[in-house]
């Protein structure tokens, strides 16, 4: 495999780099690591993090965990563009790769695809999901697609150059998770897929982000009142630019099927 991984980690997490060292050393293929953002370590928000829009839209502020990984996500992609690969790998550290993972990254950048970002965060939700299209078989077992909803994980994907930096472009500002920015094609412009299944797989062990993001917080009083008005509009506005994403993607996908 001649593209490199890019392994997002925090320097404590030294059992974990081990693991994947492990791994890739075995699968003969070229990585490195990235050191993280520790979220719990900063002192205050990040610029750049728009707290306002997300108290409004989502009735809570992104926990310091979801805060360092969206800025750990943004140094890996930036780590990847300073170098010369046109396409590149990023992960956690929290996975395991399946031994087929170079020849499917391979096959993928070989079929001549004007990707930006292939999401490799397939869950059996995902799979089960109607929300999405068959696109092209791969090798093997494998297949991409198109998903229409908002799936979560943002644990591995294959990234292009273009993809990098309109990922990089859209997070100058932010309020949601960065796994969430991956799913928001419409908001960073990125053309993206899905792969089925994936060949890199999360191991679900002790986040190192916290579990906070899925507490149920809610506003109360005048906060809590605009919250009401608010998340509905917000609703509304995500499913139509879905919508708008939808057909882009169809229109893209007609234009590859007849040239």
């Amino acid at each position: 495999m001649q593209h490199k991984i890019y392994v997002i980690t925090l320097p404590r997490a030294e059992h974990r780099q081990q693991a994947v060292r492990t791994q890739l050393e075995a699968l003969d293929v070229p990585f490195t690591f990235v050191e993280g953002v520790d979220g719990a370590a900063l002192e205050r928000p990040p610029a750049g993090y728009r707290g306002r829009l997300r108290r409004l839209f989502y009735g809570k502020d992104l926990t310091a965990g979801e805060i360092g990984c969206f800025l750990s996500h943004r140094a890996a992609l930036e780590q990847f563009l300073a170098e010369p690969e046109p396409y590149g790998v990023i992960c956690e550290d929290d996975v395991t790769f399946c031994g087929d993972t170079a020849a499917v990254v391979e096959d993928i950048v070989s079929q001549g695809l004007d990707f930006d970002l292939v999401r490799m965060t397939a869950s059996d939700k995902i799979a089960r999901s109607r929300k999405k299209w068959h696109v092209m078989d791969l090798s093997g077992r494998y297949a991409l697609y198109r998903m229409l909803d908002l799936p979560c994980g943002g644990w591995a994907y294959l990234v292009s150059r273009q993809g990098a930096q309109r990922l990089l472009d859209a997070s100058r500002s932010f309020w949601m998770p960065f796994d969430t920015l991956l799913a928001m094609a419409w908001h960073s412009g990125v053309d993206a897929y899905h792969l089925l299944p994936s060949p890199i797989l999360h191991e679900g062990t002790e986040t190192l982000i916290g579990t906070g993001r899925f507490e149920c917080r809610r506003p109360s009083g005048l906060a809590g009142a605009v919250y009401r008005l608010s998340r509905p509009c917000y609703k509304g506005y995500e499913a139509l630019s879905r919508l708008a994403m939808a057909t882009r993607y169809a229109l893209t996908d007609r234009r590859r099927r007849s040239s």
